[in-house]
């Protein structure tokens, strides 16, 4: 599925629209307005840039472990000495 066709974002969206707005609710005033949601498809759209969503998945998965890496990484390190 593409998060960019019926059923993706904009679905989602659609159809949590109560549940964000009690989420929010301490933010303020954000709502998830039409306005709001076209908003995020079309910066979505920008941010996908014409990718498709297998595409999508593997560079989220390839940077997930990048960072899992670097995370394992700096804990096999041994911490710097404290300054008193």
């Amino acid at each position: 599925m593409d998060i960019l066709e019926p059923g993706g974002l904009r679905a989602y969206c659609e159809q949590f629209t109560q549940s964000y707005t009690e989420w929010w609710d301490d933010l303020g005033k954000p709502q998830l307005t039409p306005e709001t949601i076209d908003r995020l498809v079309e910066g979505l759209a920008e941010e996908i840039d014409g990718r498709d969503y297998a595409t999508l998945r593997r560079q989220r998965d390839d940077q997930l472990v990048a960072v899992l890496k670097a995370l394992g990484e700096t804990r096999k390190t041994p911490a710097a000495p404290e300054h008193a």
